[in-house]
């Protein structure tokens, strides 16, 4: 991994030697410090980014191709991970000197979508592989399921506009909804576009930036949606 200064583009440093995955390098505050976790080809490692860059801790994942797609997620000295081909999710505990599985559910994939971390739900479009294709409220710290809805297409992005989520699924599908705790609250959904959309959407001033395989882009005014 390598940091970069913004305005030159000269290299201020490099850590580690894991070979790169297809995930985003994650900033996080834990106990007063900042760190970096990055979703290797192999594994989840920490760094400290205030002290010599060492890795805090490694949680050796395995996946298919190395498809370590999806954005891990930091709570209280836990992470969430999940990624395709069969692995499914995980939470694991890493204030320890090894890091410790806490659950783990090999059904909810994420194979190149991302989830949320919301209140106290982590709130995915799991799916791909043939497994189960739901939109999923899961307890970050239980690992129970708090609610389960089906919506179209085999997998899809989920994004956080204040209280309101929007589900982009790989089938065009534009879904608007609440998380109420115990369900899932539908306001609307329209088929945006067709062909098949990987990319997460993009959100501002109102204003919701979908596409497509095809090479088609859109743009839809959501400022009114409540």
């Amino acid at each position: 991994m390598v940091a970069l200064e913004k305005n030159t583009g000269e290299t201020v440093w490099k850590i580690g030697t894991e070979e790169p995955g297809y995930s985003t390098p994650v900033v996080y505050q834990d106990r007063g410090r900042d760190r970096v976790s990055v979703f290797h080809k192999k594994a989840l490692v920490g760094y400290d980014l205030e002290g010599p860059r060492d890795p805090l801790f490694r949680y050796s994942w395995r996946t298919s191709y190395g498809a370590n797609a999806s954005n891990p997620h930091f709570r209280e000295g836990k992470f969430y991970i999940s990624s395709g081909y069969g692995s499914g999710y995980a939470v694991i505990d890493v204030t320890k000197p090894e890091p410790e599985l806490l659950h783990r559910d090999r059904e909810l994939i994420l194979k190149v979508q991302t989830s949320i971390l919301f209140g106290d739900h982590v709130i995915a479009h799991y799916g791909g592989d043939g497994d189960p294709r739901n939109l999923v409220a899961l307890n970050f710290d239980s690992g129970e399921i708090a609610w389960k809805q089906e919506v179209p297409g085999d997998l899809g992005n989920v994004i956080a506009i204040g209280d309101h989520l929007i589900v982009f699924t790989d089938s065009g599908h534009v879904i608007l909804g609440k998380d109420q705790g115990d369900h899932f609250q539908e306001l609307g959904r329209k088929h945006a576009l067709q062909g098949t959309s990987w990319a997460p959407p993009a959100y501002a001033n109102g204003r919701l930036y979908l596409r497509n395989n095809l090479g088609k882009a859109i743009c839809l005014d959501v400022s009114k949606a409540n």
